[in-house]
């Protein structure tokens, strides 16, 4: 059953540093087998403010077990991660399809 990586971010410096976060986590992603599904601001807040200021990030990975390999390797917690360290706040969480 597919798996799906969550993330709600408020992104507070688009530097060069997030920049390249956000280029080597796309290329990590696709390197083991997934997807976006979404990436990016809401075109429309319908309703709430959860969303208000935020990006929010879908993807979709061949299974949860896939999607956790992702975000526990050394590669992304290492070497990508740290590079949105004071960046911003992100809320992260791992979904299994139904």
């Amino acid at each position: 059953m597919a798996g799906y990586v969550v993330s709600i971010a408020r992104v507070d410096d688009w530097s060069e540093n997030f920049q390249k976060y956000a280029d080597l986590a796309a290329d990590l992603t696709a390197k083991l087998g997934a997807e976006y599904v979404i990436r990016g601001e809401p075109v429309t807040n319908c309703e709430g403010e959860i969303f208000n200021d935020r990006v929010v990030v879908v993807s979709k990975w061949p299974s949860v077990e896939a999607a956790q390999s992702y975000w526990n390797s050394s590669e992304y917690q290492k070497d990508i991660k740290p590079l949105r360290d004071n960046t911003g706040v992100y809320d992260v969480a791992i979904f299994e399809a139904p």
